[in-house]
């Protein structure tokens, strides 16, 4: 899944799920889907980010129905020398990228920024509701071993 806000109050939001993948223009207020645009069933639609004035998800998919190409470049996240495994869909937040950590079907999978009202909004996969966030400094580090359950192989 991917979760991308747009201004005016539009979030864009693509599924990945085999055979039922879209990309849909959603009203943030009332959550009606303005615009669905459904792929091909044979594409598992992942992620969604903008680059220029084209959507562009996990394969070639431009919106509406042109293609864009473009450069991925890898970095491996590390955590005490340790890669860090199940990032997913990654946000700009003032300056920092943001993950969640992919661990199952249930779980946060969406994140978008609003960086002109400094708004985040969450979701998950199969979630049926758009949250948004405010997040709190905590006052003590996690413990070393619950970041390494969730996050290293």
């Amino acid at each position: 899944m991917g979760l991308l806000y747009a201004g005016n109050d539009t979030i864009f939001e693509s599924t990945g799920l085999y055979g039922q993948s879209s990309v849909r223009r959603v009203a943030l207020q009332s959550g009606k889907v303005e615009v669905l645009q459904e792929m091909n069933g044979s594409y598992f639609g992942e992620g969604l980010t903008l680059l220029g004035e084209r959507f562009v998800t996990e394969f070639y998919f431009g919106y509406p129905l042109d293609s864009a190409k473009i450069v991925i470049t890898k970095h491996t996240v590390k955590y005490e020398n340790h890669e860090v495994r199940y990032l997913n869909e990654l946000e700009f937040v003032n300056g920092e990228v943001w993950a969640n950590v992919w661990q199952g079907i249930d779980v946060l999978n969406g994140i978008a920024w609003d960086s002109n009202d400094n708004r985040l909004f969450v979701t998950g996969k199969l979630w049926p509701k758009l949250y948004e966030i405010k997040l709190q400094l905590i006052k003590k580090p996690f413990d070393n071993g619950v970041i390494k359950r969730f996050c290293l192989p």
